[in-house]
């Protein structure tokens, strides 16, 4: 195994560091911020990303490293990037930098993938503890011992939204995943699918489970008056523009509500998408944000969370919306009734009939009230040392 050169791996003294990564060893703490104190053995954890998209796994990662300082465990943060992509991430954090390659940024990611660039470059990490956050990192077992991997969810294997060529290399990369310390899934839901598909014993496999970070909603959020034309009440949906959020029956119950309801979409949509909506009139009714540095405002501006994908490993936006006492219109598959509880409506996915009759129940006032205090109690049902004190036990280190 190499060594890590300069040019691959940069210590890049941004503010994310501080704002996102609170636990960190390079990072000076504040005094209003205090945190426990980390026994004087305490080893320190290297938690890895491959990416930092503002998507569900960046979510993912910025909550197991607040977690970690919660319970005052400390850790380094390690960033993987290709090097053609590298400028559309804001890293923060050690930066570990693939292999360049000329032309497509697609070839020059599927190259480091295949060829491991990754797990090869991470071997000779440091730090006693290696948590990786992503299945493509998850080879780093055949370099190493204590690699700790998270696996958010197993859509690549056992549904039909990904190519052939996307499935086999997910597939390879998880062939020796019992190496691993710990793999760590999101919700009991995905734990039971790694456990039927992955070489895995039982006692590998540990539930560390999600919550939003948004700062949450301490009041209760007043019923809204019933949506007319001239008031109407907006539905949000956010999720990223990919054929397993379903956003093509997000726009058919937008166009079926009529104009007493408008839509707001926080996605990055593709030109296939935005024809879509353009063909079914909804440019009007419906507004769409590519992104939001700070979503609480989004969240509590609307009036109902209608989040129509039919399968998640956990769904931070369900998170996110329980922590705004949004009530949640989802499906009842995968994980998602045991994230939205009894903070929301789940139905049969694409049941379009059921979909409009619960949304249109949401206008009575009891209704709406008593799901958005289900949802704020649900959201406090798990807090960050909860959450740290598993990332402990998954990692084998004692209280």
């Amino acid at each position: 195994m190499g060594s890590i050169s300069a040019t691959e791996a940069q210590d890049l003294p941004t503010l994310t560091d501080a704002e996102n990564f609170p636990g960190t060893r390079t990072q000076t703490r504040a005094a209003s911020q205090p945190r426990p104190a980390s026994p004087p053995s305490a080893p320190v954890v290297a938690m890895v990303n491959e990416s930092q998209r503002r998507d569900g796994h960046q979510q993912m990662f910025e909550t197991y490293c607040r977690a970690l300082s919660a319970v005052g465990l400390p850790y380094s943060v390690y960033q993987c990037v290709d090097p053609s992509l590298a400028s559309e991430y804001a890293t923060a954090g050690r930066r570990v930098v693939g292999r360049r390659l000329p032309g497509s940024g697609l070839l020059e990611m599927g190259y480091n993938r295949f060829f491991e660039v990754f797990p090869k470059r991470l071997g000779p990490m440091p730090e006693p503890i290696v948590h990786v956050n992503d299945a493509f990192l998850a080879p780093l077992v055949r370099y190493r011992r204590n690699v700790v991997v998270t696996l958010v969810d197993l859509v690549k294997l056992t549904t039909a939204y990904f190519p052939r060529v996307a499935v086999w290399l997910y597939d390879r990369s998880l062939r020796e995943i019992g190496k691993a310390r710990a793999v760590i899934a999101p919700s009991h839901y995905v734990r039971q699918e790694l456990l039927a598909h992955l070489p895995l014993a039982e006692p590998q496999v540990h539930v560390v489970p999600l919550r939003s970070l948004l700062p949450p909603l301490r009041t209760p959020r007043p019923a809204p008056e019933p949506p007319t034309a001239e008031r109407p009440w907006t539905l949000l949906y956010v999720a990223r523009d990919r054929p397993r959020k379903n956003l093509p029956f997000f726009f058919e119950l937008l166009r079926r509500l009529g104009h007493e309801y408008r839509g707001l979409l926080v996605s990055q949509v593709r030109p296939p998408t935005s024809r879509q909506i353009a063909r079914l009139g909804l440019g009007s009714r419906l507004q769409v944000l590519p992104w939001a540095d700070d979503l609480t405002p989004i969240y509590r501006s609307a009036h109902v969370l209608v989040h129509t994908a039919p399968y998640e490993g956990f769904g931070i936006p369900l998170a996110e919306a329980a922590s705004q006492g949004l009530p949640v219109v989802a499906s009842n598959r995968t994980s998602i009734p045991e994230v939205v509880g009894a903070g929301g409506i789940l139905l049969e996915p694409n049941d379009t009939a059921s979909w409009l009759e619960a949304i249109r129940r949401l206008t009575d006032s009891g209704v709406y009230s008593g799901l958005s205090e289900a949802a704020r109690e649900q959201a406090d049902r798990v807090s960050l040392v909860e959450i740290g004190s598993r990332l402990r036990a998954a990692y084998g280190l004692s209280e």
